[in-house]
C-alpha cells in the first residue's frame, strides 16, 4: 500500500472516530433513548464500512483492475 493511501485511511479513521466519540457523548449528554443511540451506532458501522471497504475486501479492486488490462 502506498504512504498516501495509508495516511488517507489513518485520517479516515481517526476523524471517523472522534466524531463517533462526539455522537455517543451528545446523546449521553441529552439522554437520548435506545432507539436514537441504535440510529447512531448503525450510522456509523455503515459509514465504517463505506470509509474502509477498499481493506476489508482489497481482491475486488484487483479484479476489476485485471479484468481491464486483460480488455
Amino acid at each position: 500500500m502506498k504512504k498516501s493511501k495509508k495516511r488517507k485511511y489513518w485520517i479516515a479513521a481517526i476523524v471517523w472516530l472522534a466524531t463517533m466519540i462526539l455522537a455517543n457523548s451528545i446523546n449521553e449528554y441529552f439522554h437520548a433513548s435506545p432507539l436514537i443511540r441504535g440510529i447512531t451506532v448503525g450510522f456509523w458501522v455503515v459509514a465504517a464500512y463505506i470509509l474502509f471497504k477498499d481493506l476489508m475486501h482489497p481482491q475486488i479492486g484487483r479484479r476489476k483492475k485485471d479484468e481491464e488490462d486483460e480488455e
